[in-house]
């Protein structure tokens, strides 16, 4: 399995794909549907599911354009985040952003998915918020939940820093020091190097 980072919308949100051979999964489809269309047609494969963090607009922005080119694609999101989710063209004029329409989603509805991912609920950032973790690969995709020397923040739709706080420091932290941290915004960091030095935890 491979990932690939790309960067992309408004506000340079980072967008993951794992790949498996011909098949890729992706999180946190964030383009503007000029971005998704390029994205697409570089990666060749065949999209066989889509995986929300959570359900803020900046996460979700290049959904349809997926939904369009893989009808058959099943998008997954916690049931927590289902009312933020619904509201993305709110959020979207609440902040001056554009807004392309969302696809149905289903419900993360036990621990693993896809074989792939353990779907771990770390509220904070959001009620519905997940961190997905690959165990064959040393990653967790931590959404905004956890940064390189950051957190997710606490101020917007759903909020909270308590459940932010012991969401990081009593499940992500939980998982090996050596995992990489593939976050919704910025670089890449460690779980080992954030437990000893994130400046706010």
């Amino acid at each position: 399995m491979e990932v690939k980072i790309k960067v992309l919308g408004p506000i340079a949100t980072n967008m993951y794909e794992l790949s498996d051979g011909d098949v890729s999964y992706i999180i946190d489809p964030s383009g503007t549907p000029q971005e998704m269309k390029k994205f697409l047609k570089e990666s060749g494969k065949n999209i066989a599911g889509v995986l929300f963090t959570h359900g803020h607009v900046d996460h979700v922005l290049g959904a349809m354009e997926i939904a369009n080119y893989f009808p058959e694609t099943k998008f997954y999101l916690h049931p927590e985040d289902e009312k933020m989710y619904r509201s993305c063209d709110k959020q979207s004029a609440a902040f001056g952003l554009p807004f392309f329409g969302i696809p149905d989603v289903e419900f993360y509805d036990k621990d693993m998915i896809f074989n792939v991912f353990q779907v771990i609920h770390t509220p904070g950032h959001s009620p519905g918020s997940v961190s997905l973790y690959v165990k064959s690969l040393n990653i967790v995709f931590s959404g905004d939940t956890l940064f390189n020397q950051g957190v997710g923040r606490t101020d917007l739709w759903g909020g909270n820093w308590k459940s932010l706080e012991n969401s990081i420091k009593h499940k992500l932290f939980t998982l090996p020091p050596y995992t990489t941290v593939l976050s919704g915004h910025g670089e890449p960091t460690l779980i080992g190097e954030e437990k000893i030095n994130n400046p706010f935890l």
